[in-house]
């Protein structure tokens, strides 16, 4: 029988927390037809014997492509009317699927559904109660007269792939796009599933688990200070040409509030650039959204680094000493 729902597993040079993630899917307490595909850029025993032994599991081998490569890879393979995604260091709650179902076979008006998740963290303990969204129920589509208002809504609802599911047809049409992308797969999934028309609902239920360490992107700390240094650098230039290509794609997001810009979120988006020594315009641009976005939901660290990259304009240099000598005496790093 076909089945409703696919999940997508990508996985690039982390093999650590797959096999968890992947349990966590094969655990669900749901008895409908689902498929589970693993995309993935390395050799693993366990989760490659699973595609012999599981009949409802297909593992993919890609080579370093980007992100958006995978995941287009994915859905060309998926079957599911409605696709899922799981990071491979995050975890399924196991009513997540009846879940989904529910909410996708009652509702032929729903293409795009987000969730909120518990945070955990390397040793699968729960340190954090709800993140990835508002504490309430947002239902959004498409209208001809796009307030800027409706834009923040849309940007706080796409956030953390591993609380996403969206019905296949609606991706479709953006594969050639997507196989480009690079970073930001979350909102690219998002604005496509808006821009395509269909409604889109986030519910503040808690059916995944978002796990915090020190190798991912979003949060990409260490225990060293150059390490800290060359990863915030990384993040910072990643997210910036990142959402750059989000706006070549969507052209609308130019009309997103200040406030509510997605790279105002990581205070080491403008810590990064300054690193680095970036262009001043670049700079200030990232920093004037911190700023903004610090100001409106009361964040010191993202009003901090807003003012940061505005002391940036006047003396690059002092900032990056302030910087470096911050992250020594207050974390201890050498």
């Amino acid at each position: 029988m076909k089945p409703y729902i696919s999940v997508l597993i990508t996985a690039y040079n982390r093999r650590g927390y797959l096999r968890f993630a992947v349990k966590s899917v094969l655990n669900q307490n749901f008895d409908k037809p689902f498929e589970v595909i693993i995309i993935k850029n390395f050799e693993d025993p366990y989760v490659d014997k699973l595609s012999i032994t599981k009949g409802n599991i297909k593992v993919l081998n890609l080579s370093n492509e980007p992100i958006g490569a995978y995941i287009a890879r994915g859905l060309e393979e998926a079957e599911g009317e409605v696709v899922t995604f799981l990071d491979d260091d995050d975890a399924f709650r196991s009513n997540k699927l009846k879940y989904l179902y529910n909410i996708f076979s009652t509702n032929d008006n729903i293409g795009y559904f987000h969730h909120l998740a518990y945070v955990i963290n390397s040793e699968n303990k729960v340190i954090g109660e709800s993140i990835g969204g508002p504490i309430k129920e947002i239902k959004l589509k498409l209208e001809d007269n796009l307030k800027s208002s409706y834009l923040c809504k849309l940007v706080n609802i796409g956030s953390i792939m591993s609380s996403i599911a969206v019905r296949r047809d609606v991706l479709i049409r953006w594969l050639p796009y997507l196989r480009k992308l690079f970073n930001s797969p979350d909102l690219f999934v998002t604005l496509a599933a808006f821009y395509s028309g269909v409604t889109l609902l986030h519910e503040p239920i808690k059916l995944a688990y978002y796990r915090v360490h020190g190798n991912q992107v979003s949060l990409p700390w260490s225990q060293s200070i150059e390490v800290l240094k060359v990863r915030f650098m990384r993040s910072s230039i990643m997210n910036y040409y990142g959402f750059e290509y989000l706006r070549s794609v969507f052209r609308e997001l130019d009309k997103i509030p200040l406030w509510c810009n997605p790279l105002g979120g990581y205070s080491y988006n403008v810590v990064g650039l300054v690193l680095r020594g970036a262009d001043r315009r670049k700079v200030l641009r990232v920093s004037s959204y911190a700023l903004l976005r610090g100001l409106m939901d009361r964040s010191p660290w993202r009003v901090l680094s807003g003012f940061l990259g505005l002391l940036y304009q006047l003396d690059g240099g002092f900032v990056r000493y302030l910087i470096n000598k911050y992250y020594v005496i207050r974390y201890g790093l050498s």
